[in-house]
């Protein structure tokens, strides 16, 4: 008894006493869909040791896409921290065979997810890369920083505040810093890109609008504009705010008109309305056909000194054009409108390319001395 004691005592250290197996690769869950490989041809494959740089490699080589994307999708979120520097690796591995251009969104899926774990870690390996090959690498530690920055926004962005090389030289990684950072936190992700970022350089412009889809992906229109209304108001002629009224206004306008009109009257700063805002989108809206919409939003709006009112001119131009019948209807309705001389311009305008003759006719029935010189100079 005592020897058979002894015997399993004995097996149980010398257990105890070998190291441990080393991590495999995981076992996918999801399985490849019916008649798909994960690759299709082994032939010509590296021998790859590492277990885990092998599993991303075949992962990266399967063709079916669904399958691909779920398996990465698996692997970036399973692998081990101190595993997932086997993943650039593969990446590394299928540049050296000629499919650098190859696996676009799975690089990105990879760098940030890669970024959110190892933080430093991954922006210093991704930096390094693009020090190698920057024409091959130029976006790999911008995903990275992001991803750190979803993480852990604080110590990224003391990181960043020191500037690194080779990131100093790369003028786009503010916008990734903000954006991860906006996905926790948005009040102090813009207050880190005001501070951090001047009004009319690329910089602020890129990292302005990562931040504009950031948020509206966050909170979806409502959550756009009222960012847009917490940007401070300042009496400068490039700031934050005027910066962002053209970008929040293209995201607004494409849920629709009627929004975009709410947006564009609920901003009471003229400084930032501009007769140039206006005028541009009241005629995009008349280009897409909605000029008699248009037309009556331009002439609800308030007057300039002179008592114009902007954009009513173009949308006349436009209108008088698309739809010749129907606006000389409208014309014929509004002949007593206080802005007619606006509106006459604005088919003399269209006329001037068509029949001057006419276009001459209307131009002696417009009062205004100003305007009519206008339209006399269109000529």
């Amino acid at each position: 008894m005592k020897l058979l004691f002894a015997s399993i005592l004995a097996l149980r250290l010398s257990c105890f006493s070998q190291e441990p197996a080393p991590l495999a690769a995981p076992n996918y869950r999801i399985p490849l869909p019916e008649g798909a490989a994960a690759v299709r041809s082994a032939e010509g494959l590296p021998k790859i040791d590492d277990v885990w740089e092998s599993e991303f490699f075949r992962c990266l080589l399967t063709e079916d896409d669904v399958a691909r994307t779920a398996r990465l999708l698996e692997l970036i979120t399973t692998t081990p921290k101190e595993q997932l520097a086997a993943g650039s690796r593969a990446f590394q591995r299928m540049d050296a065979m000629g499919l650098s251009t190859l696996r676009l969104p799975e690089r990105d899926l990879f760098w940030e997810q890669y970024g959110r774990i190892a933080r430093e870690a991954a922006v210093k390996d991704a930096a390094a890369l693009t020090v190698k090959d920057p024409a091959r690498n130029p976006t790999l530690a911008r995903k990275a920083l992001e991803g750190w920055a979803m993480a852990a926004p604080e110590e990224a962005a003391k990181w960043f505040d020191e500037r690194p090389d080779p990131v100093a030289a790369d003028v786009m990684m503010l916008r990734p810093l903000v954006v991860g950072w906006a996905s926790r936190d948005v009040k102090a992700a813009t207050k880190y890109f005001l501070d951090h970022a001047k009004p009319g350089t690329r910089e602020f412009q890129d990292a302005l609008l990562g931040l504009r889809d950031a948020i509206v992906v966050r909170g979806f229109i409502p959550g756009l504009t009222d960012w847009f209304n917490s940007l401070p108001d300042e009496e400068t002629e490039q700031s934050a705010k005027s910066a962002a009224l053209a970008m929040v206004l293209q995201r607004v306008d494409g849920v629709g008109m009627e929004d975009a009109i709410r947006f564009l009257d609920g901003v009471t700063n003229r400084k930032l309305i501009t007769d140039n805002v206006v005028s541009r989108f009241a005629s995009q809206w008349a280009a897409k056909g909605k000029s008699p919409e248009a037309m009556k939003w331009a002439l609800s709006r308030p007057k300039d000194d002179k008592g114009n009112r902007a954009g009513v001119s173009v949308i006349a131009q436009i209108w008088a054009g698309k739809d010749p019948k129907a606006f000389a209807q409208w014309l014929l309705e509004n002949r007593e409108n206080e802005n007619l001389d606006q509106i006459l311009l604005g088919f003399v305008k269209h006329l001037s390319g068509r029949d001057i003759t006419e276009a001459r006719k209307w131009i002696k029935e417009i009062k205004s001395p100003t305007i009519r010189k206008e339209a006399e100079d269109s000529l």
